[in-house]
């Protein structure tokens, strides 16, 4: 089997969504949401006539506000806003009929109180987002910036991306670049406390993209748990 068709379920410490008719107290001493890298999702072909588009796309099917400015900053921060390299030599038909990253926003559903569940996913190009109607912009960025270091590992680190757990530097990356926006990251992690606006973040995407290019330099490296388990670390995150 081509490691390209590879299926893989990681799980990360992201955050709960704040269910309809709950309250912070009953969802406090909860676990965080899963995170899925199901590689067999379909996408939509987005052209415009014989001309593919080049750059990162955002579809927002939800009433929640977005920023596809800053989040495509985001990605060019990563080298993902563009044709991606894993696109450019997909022989089997992974991509469809895309080369770029897609970002598509599902519309808000409801969830039962203190459950646990699955904000993002990244499979071969595509990021999806699935808020509740109480996710704020700065939790769909938050969430965002975890996937987007699983397309990063995907694209610029593939012999890493199979049989190694990106969660981890996802989580860190996530946190810490939610900090580098301005972001004041929740005593509990529950979609309404991240409070980041769309406007503290675009003030501060130049200190985001330096700090970037910082962390991506340093690199990351695969090891070994003592349970064995094998997950990918950043070098640095300074």
């Amino acid at each position: 089997m081509s490691p390209l068709s590879h299926a893989t379920t990681c799980r990360g410490q992201l955050s709960l969504c704040l269910a309809k008719g709950s309250s912070d107290k009953s969802l406090s001493n909860k676990a965080a949401t899963s995170c899925s890298t199901h590689k067999n999702i379909h996408l939509r072909n987005y052209s415009f006539g014989k001309v593919k588009l080049n750059y990162m796309l955002v579809q927002n099917l939800s009433s929640r506000h977005i920023s596809r400015g800053v989040w495509t900053s985001l990605a060019t921060s990563l080298r993902l806003n563009g044709i991606l390299p894993g696109g450019l030599i997909d022989e089997i038909g992974m991509y469809r009929n895309h080369q770029q990253l897609f970002v598509k926003v599902y519309k808000e559903v409801h969830h039962p109180p203190g459950v646990t569940v699955t904000n993002g996913t990244y499979s071969y190009g595509e990021i999806t987002l699935h808020p509740c109607f109480h996710c704020t912009f700065g939790f769909l960025t938050f969430t965002l910036l975890h996937e987007l270091i699983h397309a990063w590992v995907h694209q610029f680190h593939p012999h890493l991306y199979d049989g190694w757990d990106s969660c981890q530097i996802g989580d860190e990356f996530a946190e810490e670049g939610y900090k580098q926006l301005g972001g004041i990251y929740p005593s509990k992690e529950i979609c309404t406390r991240y409070n980041l606006s769309i406007s503290k973040a675009r003030v501060h995407l130049k200190h985001f993209d330096e700090w970037v290019q910082r962390v991506t330099s340093n690199g990351i490296q695969s090891t070994k748990t003592a349970s064995n388990k094998r997950v990918l670390t950043w070098n640095s995150l300074k």
